[in-house]
């Protein structure tokens, strides 16, 4: 390792031809000639070069001219901006009001929906059973009633009416008046 330290900072700090005596003798161990030493001190002092971070600072004035700059380019986009946002409050509330009530009204007149309710759908199966071939055939209709998702179709007062509770009328008070006094109907 002290061999390549060495080798590499007198590529760094020496061309071939101004090394000392000792140090040529020294160098030509790796190198074999004049060409060769040349070469790879272009190439070490670019690859330094290349991987050296660079230091960025800006002139000490560079931020004052950007700030004057910003200001003097951006001055009549920000006022349309300002303008735009100084609506009066009042102005501001009625077309929130107005959007909402709008939206509201557009809510009601969805009219109609499908819902999906679970009925009782009756299925006909006919049956033929046959014994032997030379006899009668006796054929029979089977009803069945099967639970299928129908699709009904349900307004929005119909809707209404159907989740309210149903009351109780007059004759159903008076037969469970007569069941609380009496015990009997």
């Amino acid at each position: 390792m002290e061999h390549l330290e060495r080798f590499e900072k007198l590529l760094k700090t020496y061309e071939y031809r101004s090394l000392p005596h000792e140090e040529k003798t020294w160098v030509c161990q790796f190198v074999s000639s004049e060409e060769e030493y040349e070469s790879l001190r272009r190439t070490t002092l670019e690859m330094e070069k290349h991987f050296t971070p660079l230091s960025l600072s800006p002139a000490p004035g560079q931020l004052h001219s950007l700030r004057q700059h910003w200001k003097a380019t951006h001055s009549v986009a920000q006022s349309g901006i300002r303008t735009l946002w100084s609506v009066p409050a009042y102005a501001a509330v009625l077309a929130l009001t107005l959007v909402a009530g709008i939206s509201w009204y557009a809510g009601l007149q969805t009219g109609a929906r499908p819902v999906y309710r679970e009925r009782l759908v009756t299925r006909t199966d006919t049956v033929t059973i046959l014994s032997r071939p030379d006899t009668i055939v006796v054929e029979r209709v089977i009803y069945r009633d099967i639970p299928a998702l129908v699709p009904v179709t349900v307004s929005n007062k119909e809707e209404k009416k159907d989740t309210q509770m149903k009351g109780v009328n007059m004759k159903e008070k008076e037969e469970l008046e007569k069941l609380m006094v009496t015990g009997s109907f």
